[in-house]
């Protein structure tokens, strides 16, 4: 059983809210903001321009941060661009694929109700004159996606799919080791790893996938930060469409300008930390937090999922909870919740945009720092609102 509560600041003082909302963004941990500050204090210096003593320090952290971190997604066998986070990494790759290597009749497959910064760089691009087809797959009522829903999606004329590995709303994973021996190698796979990076094992090499996107601030590293890793056959393809003083030669070539140094550090603290502890361990623990949340939460008669729950699939599941209360608004369940000491998020969760709003939704989501005194708090809470 983890306990490493302590090495949070803000959940250790417990001055402020009980923190349900990680799905947002997660704390940082001592052991990524104490090292930061201790190389940042040292002196910070530009890469690539000069060849001095500080200089050759942060080049050689800049690159260990991609290796590491490769190594940490299994994608040894790929390449990692870093980024200013997840959206930038979806809106290169949408841009550069939709400007340089789709035709008109290709297709690629999504699923509307994923988050926004994974779908609308591409329904931006689809929107363009002679540009390719953009085409639904739909979640079902336990919001989930399957393999066969994709595969009986698929045509001959199937370019990529993009996949949401893990939902920010109903925190379904999704089976990508199931995916590529179902389908065309043909067709590039696209995943959404934003929620999942910090959750479960990523295995990039093994999965056959062709794009990994992730942000650094859900996986206690810094804002602004995030990656865009790339199977060597997609990333051979790819061009640039962001230019600037940088690397001329692989990653670097799509990274131009000053890199974000602190950020990057943080990734690699981050992934650090994360080892430190061991997925298999978080995992562990993250399955009995989401078990504990839905055996709770499903016996307050007047809270109402937004995704039906089949209890024998919570172990396949993030602890992520999204509901709503009968007769209450979603921002008073919030402002209720929050006047009483927990944080966590209401409204659309960024992806309404495409099919109607969400309306009225609450969300819990859990991480290592999470204890079940935590979820008994907020059953206590949502247990007297059918008062208030």
């Amino acid at each position: 059983m983890l306990n490493v509560c302590d090495q949070f600041p803000f959940v250790r003082s417990r001055l402020q809210d009980i923190y349900l909302d990680s799905a947002a963004t997660t704390q940082r941990p001592e052991y990524v903001t104490k090292k930061m500050l201790a190389l940042l204090e040292s002196g910070v210096s530009n890469i690539g321009r000069s060849n001095y003593s500080s200089a050759e320090r942060w080049k050689a952290v800049y690159s260990e941060s991609r290796e590491i971190v490769k190594s940490f997604i299994s994608g040894t066998r790929g390449e990692l661009i870093f980024t200013s986070g997840f959206t930038e990494g979806s809106n290169l790759l949408a841009t550069s694929l939709s400007r340089f290597n789709l035709k008109p009749e290709d297709e690629v497959l999504y699923t509307p109700r994923d988050h926004d910064s994974f779908t609308k760089p591409w329904l931006k691009a689809a929107q363009a004159e002679n540009s390719f087809k953009l085409l639904p797959v739909e979640r079902d009522g336990y919001g989930a996606v399957s393999v066969d829903d994709i595969k009986n999606s698929i045509t001959a004329n199937t370019k990529i799919i993009l996949v949401t590995h893990g939902h920010n709303v109903s925190g379904r994973l999704f089976e990508l080791s199931q995916l590529r021996k179902s389908i065309r190698q043909d067709i590039w796979i696209v995943v959404d790893g934003a929620q999942s990076m910090s959750h479960t094992k990523i295995e990039c090499d093994n999965w056959g996938v062709d794009a990994f996107i992730f942000s650094g601030h859900k996986m206690f590293a810094s804002f602004g930060v995030g990656g865009l890793w790339l199977s060597t056959r997609l990333f051979d393809v790819l061009q640039p469409v962001k230019f600037g003083g940088g690397g001329i030669e692989g990653p670097q070539v799509f990274e131009p300008g000053t890199p974000n140094l602190d950020g990057v550090l943080s990734l690699k603290l981050a992934v650090e930390y994360l080892n430190e502890i061991g997925i298999a361990e978080i995992e562990d623990y993250l399955k009995s937090l989401t078990k504990y949340l839905y055996e709770n939460i499903l016996q307050i008669q007047h809270v109402t999922l937004k995704y039906d729950i089949r209890l024998h699939t919570l172990a396949t599941m993030l602890p992520i909870v999204s509901f709503s209360v009968e007769n209450i608004s979603a921002s008073e369940v919030g402002d209720v919740l929050s006047e009483n000491g927990i944080a966590l998020r209401t409204g659309t969760m960024c992806t309404g945009i495409t099919t109607g709003n969400l309306d009225g939704l609450v969300r819990a989501s859990l991480h290592i720092y999470n204890t079940k005194s935590d979820i008994d708090s907020l059953i206590e809470y949502l247990t007297f609102m059918k008062a208030y």
